[in-house]
């Protein structure tokens, strides 16, 4: 373990200042920048659950956003992203126009953050790191993060990160359209090493389950973009919404699916439609796997690990109807393979990647077949990526010497 521990260290240094040396090449020198780490987001189980109150086991993964950030002596925000190669500047002193493109977000948690501050003093961001976008692994959460970290570090704004990771939640639902959990955010900002975070989403209790020493994550990317999840995400809120608003009839103090038991489906049976009971009966499930995973992981047990995963994407695949035919076949076929312990896909749905526990003495076998699957199937390579359990957030200030 120690020489992960090193190995990631060096990893996250030359991504500091690798965004360091990219900064100075697209908007000049300065003194110093100030830098922030966000890791990536995987969710081990717990899917569609966070929304609804319920349990989730999500973990900040060994992929990251970098932001670096330095003063301009303007009053214009200009923000660079190297994964798009293109730069969006905006004044505090002018209004907020929206263009639904992926830099709204970033620019109205800018201006949430900076609202109550007299003086405005404009800055340069860069954003970098090694963290792919459009492959369910939260990349617009881990970005936000970066960037509102690195803005309130240079305005000495100091955020407790329960109130942070609201914020960044507050910028999702405003000025993305997308009515998430808090899920993303706390996974980024507060897991920890060799850990998974169980967080209880009605209460926002955490703990941190430590995953057994022998067990690799690999990740596979199933190749198409989740394009369809923002829409189909707020789709599936109302139609629980629906049962909801039903089932509040004759239990009025039910505000949520956390608030549901399996007696109260059966007594309003002939009121609700097929898709409407599947949805309820996936969130319920979906807590009692998350739960279960727990004990798992804590006991260190291979077969009830895959019951949990294995059932977790059935029950997304044909409950909450978010799976992809690319999706189930990588989970079909990891399933043939030995040394594999569980695997689901992961993340909002309708593309993304898997995630696959694997026995350590396994994963290069494991890594091997699935790529000759890969290739065999989508006729293309594959993008399969074993990753850590890392800490969340962090950051500091670079200084020129």
């Amino acid at each position: 373990m120690a020489y992960k521990i090193k190995e990631m260290k060096i990893i996250m240094e030359s991504l500091i200042k690798e965004s360091v040396e990219d900064f100075k090449s697209t908007f000049g020198p300065k003194d110093h920048y100030y830098w922030a780490l966000a890791p990536g987001r995987v969710n081990l189980i717990g899917e569609h659950t966070d929304y609804h109150n319920g349990y989730v086991l999500p973990f900040a993964i060994s992929l990251y956003t970098t932001a670096v950030l330095s003063p301009n002596d303007t009053k214009i925000v200009n923000i660079y992203s190297k994964e798009y190669n293109e730069t969006h500047s905006f004044s505090l002193q002018e209004n907020f126009i929206k263009k639904d493109k992926w830099t709204d977000r970033l620019e109205g948690l800018i201006r949430d953050l900076l609202k109550s501050n007299k003086t405005f003093m404009g800055f340069d961001v860069y954003i970098g790191g090694d963290l792919p976008i459009g492959k369910g692994l939260s990349s617009s959460a881990s970005s936000m993060a970066a960037v509102g970290d690195v803005t309130a570090k240079f305005y000495n704004i100091n955020y407790e990160k329960l109130t942070f990771a609201y914020a960044l939640q507050k910028a999702e639902h405003i000025y993305g359209g997308v009515n998430c959990g808090l899920m993303d955010q706390l996974a980024i900002l507060l897991s920890q090493r060799d850990k998974v975070l169980f967080i209880d989403c009605l209460n926002l209790k955490t703990e941190n389950v430590i995953v057994p020493d022998n067990w690799a994550i690999i990740l596979i990317d199933s190749g198409v973009k989740h394009e369809l999840a923002s829409s189909e995400y707020n789709k599936r809120q109302s139609e629980c919404k629906r049962f909801i608003d039903i089932i509040k009839k004759t239990k009025p103090s039910i505000n949520t699916l956390r608030d549901v038991s399996y007696i109260d489906i059966a007594q309003i049976l002939t009121e609700i439609d097929d898709k409407t009971y599947k949805r309820v009966v996936h969130v319920l499930s979906e807590n009692e796997r998350v739960l279960n995973m727990v004990k798992a992981l804590e006991t260190s047990n291979m077969k009830e690990s895959f019951t949990n995963l294995v059932n977790s994407h059935l029950s997304l695949k044909f409950n909450y109807e978010v799976s992809a035919p690319e999706l189930d076949y990588l989970v079909e076929q990891a399933c043939l393979i030995k040394g594999l312990i569980g695997c689901r896909m992961t993340g909002g749905g309708f593309g993304g990647c898997t995630i696959n526990l694997v026995e350590k003495d396994s994963v290069k076998d494991f890594i091997n077949q699935m790529s000759n699957k890969y290739r065999s199937y989508f006729n293309k390579e594959a993008w399969i990526k074993e990753v850590y359990p890392v800490e969340g957030l962090t950051n500091g200030i670079w200084k020129n010497i």
